[in-house]
């Protein structure tokens, strides 16, 4: 799992149902905007619950610590057998 290079702690991963997650961490500032991400980045990256591929930079955040609710997308990451 990787570390918090600022609190030298782990990320924290929560599974949820099925494909779902959530995907937290603790912020020094808020997000700067899209952060130079292109669509075809964004693609690949797991989606928020119930978003689109090509949507807007879905990593946005305020300061402090922030959970992302994501949903792995199969037809990019298909299932281990």
């Amino acid at each position: 799992m990787p570390i918090d290079p600022q609190l030298s702690e782990p990320y924290v991963y929560q599974p949820g149902e099925g494909l779902s997650f959530k995907l937290c961490a603790v912020f020094n500032t808020k997000s700067r905007g899209n952060q130079g991400l292109s669509i075809e980045t964004r693609a690949v990256m797991p989606l928020p619950v119930g978003g689109k591929v090509g949507a807007p930079d879905n990593w946005q955040h305020d300061a402090g610590e922030v959970c992302f609710e994501r949903i792995i997308d199969p037809s990019f990451y298909p299932p281990l057998k």
